[in-house]
This record gives C-alpha cells, sequence and structure tokens, in this order.
C-alpha cells in the first residue's frame, strides 16, 4: 500500500506484474500446468507465509501443502530453483517475457506490487534530488508532480 508517512514525498515508482511460471525442463518433465489441473504440481513458495503478498498467499491457500516441494527465505535462492526447473513459482512478467526458457502459466489471477519513491519533505529540492527524480522520470516515462 501507498506509504503514509508524514515526513516524506510519496511518489508513485512503477507497477511490476508478477507471473506463476514454470522453466521448460519442469514442463518437459510434468506436463503443461493449467487451472485445472494445477493442484497436482510442485510449487516453490517463500518459507514466511506473509498474507500481505497476495501471490504467496495464495500458494499457502490453493496448493496441498505436500506439494510445496521446496521453500527458501532468499528470492535469489527461490530464483535460481525456478529456473532449475524444480517447481511452478512466481517471477516478475518482465523476466518471464525475456525469458525463452520460462513458461507463464494462466489461471485467471493476477498479481500487482505498487512501490513508491520516498524522498524526505526537507530533500525533494536539492538539486541532486531533483536530478535523480528527473532521470528516473525519463527512464520510466513517470509522470511525477514534482511541487
Amino acid at each position: 500500500t501507498k506509504p503514509t508517512t508524514l515526513d516524506n514525498v510519496v511518489l508513485p515508482f512503477a507497477h511490476i506484474e508478477l507471473a506463476l511460471c514454470a522453466h521448460k525442463d519442469y514442463v518437459h518433465k510434468f506436463g503443461l500446468p493449467n487451472a485445472h489441473n494445477i493442484q497436482s504440481h510442485r510449487f516453490i513458495a517463500q518459507k514466511e507465509r506473509l498474507e500481505q503478498l497476495s501471490w504467496i498467499e495464495w500458494i499457502y491457500t490453493h496448493i496441498p501443502k505436500n506439494n510445496i516441494t521446496f521453500t527458501a527465505s532468499s528470492l535469489q535462492i527461490l530464483n535460481y530453483a525456478l529456473l532449475g526447473g524444480c517447481g511452478l513459482g512466481f517471477t516478475t512478467k518482465y523476466t518471464v517475457d525475456n525469458n525463452e526458457d520460462l513458461i507463464e502459466i494462466d489461471i485467471g489471477e493476477t498479481w500487482t506490487i505498487e512501490t513508491w519513491i520516498l524522498v524526505h519533505r526537507d530533500m525533494i529540492n536539492i538539486p541532486k534530488i531533483r536530478q535523480f527524480l528527473d532521470i528516473l522520470k525519463q527512464n520510466n516515462n513517470l509522470e511525477l508532480e514534482l511541487n
């Protein structure tokens, strides 16, 4: 959710879409998952069940515990397991779209992470901060209102 700290100017930054996916080696070995057989597939999940992260909560509420075959606290390890074909997992849609070895699994659900830029109100008018925000704005096609 949008931060509400009093001393910060909060600016929208990016919408990061997440995708459920599998490595092509996993699909070759276990078949293509779909909305009807999803519960029979192996899953990679974050060890901590964080309800505010809806894609993690989705795994823990929709997939039988025995089918969550790999857990870790580190996103790097989870990514390594996903790319190693250990099971289905979540990554950014950008990653899936730019890796020909990953196959997005459409189950009729979508997940998005909203990200924010926080700048202390006393620092928003410092030239180097403004320059950095201008770079972010240019490179990300942002509509930043810097009043």
